[in-house]
């Protein structure tokens, strides 16, 4: 029994390890041509294997099997992945992906948007109207993954909105005033540079 506890502390000390190796964490982000995340995202970088009906499927390092992704999201971002090019992989804190390109492809067009959502957004609304911290008042598409973020938010509570190179929103982070004032200042200093 002791051996088997040993082999299983090893095992996810191992995996731990190639975790922390091959991933980009958001402090590091700066680094990989000012891509901006919310705190607690992580960018990966994976290489196209192979082409599934619909999907492409990329590997990367740090999994133990290949991620697919749809090729709807090529053709909405007038994208062109073929096999064997390197996609850029965007994860939130939850280990979701958030978005995807090539590398090289419109990096560091993503919009950090500070404000607060106007009305409730039912699950399965595509739009939601937010009122920016310029009292600015903006209607944005909202992807599926950030929709159901959304849906559980408060009408009114400060946040932090990433938006895609297209304007649709990716990610939200909501909270203490803490979190969203920090989250904000991490956005501007990627987006900067």
């Amino acid at each position: 029994m002791k051996t088997s506890i040993n082999s299983t502390v090893v095992m996810v000390t191992l995996f731990s390890g190639v975790w922390i190796l091959g991933t980009i964490t958001a402090s590091d982000v700066k680094s990989q041509n000012g891509q901006a995340v919310l705190k607690g995202s992580t960018v990966v970088i994976g290489t196209v294997t192979g082409i599934r009906g619909t999907q492409f499927e990329v590997e990367y390092q740090d999994s133990l099997q290949p991620r697919f992704l749809p090729h709807r999201e090529e053709r909405e971002k007038r994208m062109e992945i073929a096999e064997g090019d390197r996609v850029k992989m965007v994860f939130n804190e939850q280990h979701a992906l958030v978005d995807f390109h090539p590398q090289g492809h419109l990096e560091g067009e993503h919009k950090a948007i500070r404000g607060v959502i106007q009305q409730p957004m039912p699950v399965g609304q595509e739009r939601v109207v937010i009122k920016t911290r310029k009292e600015e008042t903006k209607s944005f598409l909202v992807k599926p993954l950030a929709q159901s973020k959304m849906a559980a938010m408060p009408v009114g509570v400060d946040a932090v909105f990433l938006a895609d190179e297209t304007g649709t929103i990716v990610d939200v982070t909501y909270g203490s005033e803490e979190a969203v004032e920090q989250a904000s200042n991490e956005y501007q200093r990627l987006s900067k540079s």
